[in-house]
């Protein structure tokens, strides 16, 4: 019986792939871009790794995302 998929802390490997492959998408093409010019720019990065966020959302470029396959940012109306 294989125990460490259930082995609190441990991480796969294809997550540490995509993690290190979003991390270097990040650093070279998400955060250099801070104006809102590249708002749409920093969406469509986000939704190539599968995040659900809509093209009017604020994604700035400071924001620090752990796992963008996981993030959903939605329109709230008020």
């Amino acid at each position: 019986m294989d125990l460490t998929k259930h082995t609190p802390g441990y991480v796969s490997v294809s997550v540490k792939m995509k993690r290190a492959v979003w991390n270097v998408t990040a650093a070279l093409l998400f955060r250099p871009f801070p104006t809102k010019i590249f708002r749409p720019w920093r969406i469509f990065l986000l939704k190539l790794f599968g995040a659900k966020v809509e093209w009017d959302a604020e994604v700035y470029a400071s924001v620090r995302i752990w796992k963008p396959w996981n993030l959903q940012i939605f329109k709230t109306d008020v």
